[in-house]
């Protein structure tokens, strides 16, 4: 009895695996986000040129007013 084995073209291979990421993919999408410290020293105010950060953004600390900070954002958002 002869067994076949089933192999995938790298390219239906690459698909599949395209596909399966697809969700999780815009979830890892890092901006990139820079202190002011205009408003506050807090997180969560108008201290940010660009967004307030969430979990996967790259934070830059370019300011220099508001050098003492607090992470006030909800849940303690970011990863270290």
């Amino acid at each position: 009895m002869h067994m076949r084995r089933s192999i995938l073209r790298p390219s239906i291979l690459a698909a599949s695996i395209a596909a399966l990421l697809s969700p999780v993919l815009p979830a890892l999408a890092q901006d990139s986000t820079t202190w002011n410290g205009a408003a506050s020293g807090l997180w969560s105010g108008g201290n940010w040129t660009g967004i307030v950060p969430n979990g996967n953004d790259v934070l830059n600390f370019g300011g220099v007013t508001n050098l003492t900070t607090t992470n006030d954002l909800a849940g303690g958002a970011l990863n270290q």
